[in-house]
């Protein structure tokens, strides 16, 4: 009986090993090793925590983004977010490991009227909407205005740019850390990067990428934007 158990217990194991080897995307032809730079100017960044292969962008958003505007009111998030099924905690569930949910939610609760603009999150979504590469010119109504000043930048031809979530970032420094004199780390710099992880009506995951130290930032709070994208 304990032996069969055991043969079971192992073939389950075997089997989830194979699903998940079947899902893990084969990296690039190109830029197969991570950390090198694609034919489009962005980094290939491995296959992330989901088996699916992310790219980053050539460089951070070099002005600083609040995740928040000034006169934003935190009850707004409070009352929005609780209501979505996403993840916004540190956690162990699928949803917790991308921030493409996170960052098309934020975008979609922006409101330029009511001044309640997710700035951090705009500066991925919209970046490259308005650049000679994109992919098509239809530019989505939030970005209308081009108030993350990403527009115009290179989207390295792709317009589905989004916010990392605190997982992924921490992904990308344990990466970038293990090559520190290839190009995608030097395209890094010692500061803080936000996530689209909230964890309250008030604060907000980053990560400093001198180090691998999280910090919980208030919304309001200023720092560098690095954008992510898979396929």
């Amino acid at each position: 009986m304990e032996r069969s158990r055991h043969i079971f217990h192992s073939t389950i194991v075997l089997l989830l090993l194979l699903v998940l080897t079947a899902c893990k995307q084969e990296p690039p032809a190109a830029c197969a090793e991570i950390g090198s730079t694609c034919p489009d100017g962005s980094f290939y960044m491995g296959t992330g925590l989901e088996g699916q292969n992310i790219f980053t962008h050539k460089d951070h958003i070099e002005s600083f983004y609040r995740f928040f505007s000034e006169n934003f009111q935190p009850k707004y998030k409070d009352t929005y977010l609780s209501s979505k099924q996403g993840c916004y905690e540190l956690g162990d569930t699928k949803a917790c490991n991308s921030g493409q949910d996170n960052t098309e939610l934020l975008a979609e609760l922006s409101d330029i009227e009511q001044d309640k603009v997710h700035l951090a999150a705009l500066a991925c979504f919209c970046l490259g909407e308005e650049h000679e590469n994109a992919p098509n010119k239809k530019v989505p109504d939030i970005c209308a205005g081009d108030l993350a000043k990403t527009n115009t930048l290179d989207g390295h031809g792709h317009d589905d740019w989004y916010l990392p979530s605190i997982k992924e970032l921490q992904y990308l420094y344990n990466e970038v850390s293990t090559r520190k004199e290839t190009p995608v780390a030097k395209s890094f710099s010692n500061n803080h990067y936000l996530s689209s992880s909230v964890i309250s009506g008030r604060r907000v995951w980053a990560i400093y990428f001198g180090s691998d130290e999280l910090k919980k930032y208030d919304n309001h709070s200023s720092n560098n934007v690095r954008c992510l994208r898979s396929n």
